[in-house]
């Protein structure tokens, strides 16, 4: 058996035990190939970009990609690697990162407790909490894909940010930890990285 598949998805040339040799459509067969036009990805790696957050409003982690060409009909899926530090002089912290396309909210986590606090309008719940009762400094990272189905066309820039759900306690968000020597290395676990690959219509 021959099948051949052209660039717009149509399959020709099939021809087995008697089968016709007429051109199929990917209708025809429920196929929908789609095809990656292109990946770009943006990181966060060096002492420059090191952010240490002390607000409850959401602010720039300095990861961000901006991906151009976007054609018209394409989506974006992004995926984030965010690692992130926390330290306080009490008894808990909570954080929160959010998905921007430009100025606008696609996704963000949010921690909604026994205050009624919420960071976010949307999303889904990630955030952290530490029960210890001494100064405290703890370590994690976020991990997010996303899939926009709407991205629009040309040049398209996705960014991520974070913000504390409470500035007591000294409470401090600390973003693409780069460390100043070898022992606190373990500060942050992975590097920080934003990839967006366009997916054709």
């Amino acid at each position: 058996m021959t099948i051949t598949i052209n660039g717009s998805g149509t399959i020709t040339g099939i021809s087995a035990g008697g089968l016709p040799d007429d051109s199929v459509t990917a209708d025809d067969v429920n196929f929908s190939p789609g095809k990656i036009l292109q990946v770009v990805q943006g990181t966060a790696m060096t002492s420059g970009d090191e952010v240490l957050l002390h607000s409850i409003t959401f602010t720039d982690t300095n990861l961000d990609v901006t991906i151009t060409g976007v054609a018209s009909g394409s989506k974006c899926l992004i995926q984030v690697n965010q690692p992130w530090k926390m330290t306080s002089t009490g008894n808990y912290n909570f954080c929160g990162f959010r998905i921007l396309r430009g100025s606008t909210e696609l996704i963000s986590s949010h921690r909604q407790g026994d205050t009624g606090n919420v960071i976010g309008p949307t999303g889904m719940g990630y955030t952290w909490y530490n029960i210890s009762a001494t100064n405290f400094n703890f370590n994690g990272i976020w991990n997010m894909s996303y899939l926009d189905s709407s991205p629009g066309t040309g040049s398209v820039t996705y960014k991520i940010q974070g913000a504390l759900e409470t500035t007591s306690n000294s409470n401090t968000l600390i973003v693409n930890d780069f460390p100043s020597y070898t022992a606190s290395a373990v500060h942050r676990a992975s590097p920080s990285v934003i990839q967006v690959t366009e997916i054709g219509a």
